[in-house]
């Protein structure tokens, strides 16, 4: 038997994940600002992301550092997978949203 319910599920994909952060000063130098944030995937129990990094502020250009740990389901037992990764990001800062970047993550 279709219902709307059971249509309504099929039709959209459901996800439901809890994504928090917090941004902090450092004490070393006042226009460097320390941040941590992470996502949580409920479906999946697992910590999708979790990061902690800096970011400078230099006359007109903005410089994050970034550390984190990605994780995933995969493989035959759907088991928790890990990579951890290190970026660094560079942008303009009256244009925050256009960043050049390098990520790299281990495989």
């Amino acid at each position: 038997a279709v219902n709307a319910t059971s249509l309504f599920y099929t039709a959209y994909e459901r996800g439901q994940d809890f994504t928090g952060g917090l941004e902090f000063p450092t004490y070393i130098d006042p226009k460097l600002t320390g941040y941590i944030r992470f996502n949580y995937d409920v479906d999946a129990a697992i910590m999708r992301d979790v990061a902690l990094g800096f970011k400078r502020n230099f006359h007109c250009w903005l410089v994050q550092f970034e550390f984190g740990r990605k994780g995933e389901r995969g493989g035959k037992r759907n088991n928790k997978q890990y990579d951890n990764y290190f970026a660094v990001f560079a942008s303009l800062t009256a244009m925050p949203g256009i960043q050049f970047g390098q990520n790299n993550q281990d495989d």
